[in-house]
């Protein structure tokens, strides 16, 4: 089975789809956008796709939503849920004259 996603290797997208679905690693197929994936599952070149409906920075993905709702016969059949965890790096000893100041960050973590 080839399943669709939001390209290139490498995004959360892919990593939920491999984690999902890791026995079809070699059927997955990248697409440059959500409505390109939509289009694809329309037209048949994939049988299933995936794409982010939600997340928990910005809440609804409404390109997702607009396309499901407006433009497309797909249908919703199953949901993956798969946190997101970004992180902030820097090489130790890193000298820079700038200072960044993160007052939304609640929690340090080391």
């Amino acid at each position: 089975m080839k399943i669709g996603y939001l390209g290139p290797p490498g995004t959360f997208t892919e990593e939920a789809l491999l984690r999902t679905y890791a026995f079809l690693q070699d059927e997955a197929v990248p697409y440059a956008s959500i409505p390109e994936v939509i289009e694809a599952v329309d037209r048949g070149e994939v049988e299933r796709g995936i794409v982010a409906i939600e997340n928990s920075i910005e809440g609804s993905v409404n390109v997702t939503l607009d396309v499901l709702a407006f433009d497309s016969e797909a249908k919703v059949i199953e949901e993956v849920i798969y946190p997101i965890r970004h992180n902030l790096l820097a090489r130790s000893g890193l000298q820079n004259p700038r200072t960044l100041v993160l007052g939304s960050v609640k929690t340090p973590y080391p």
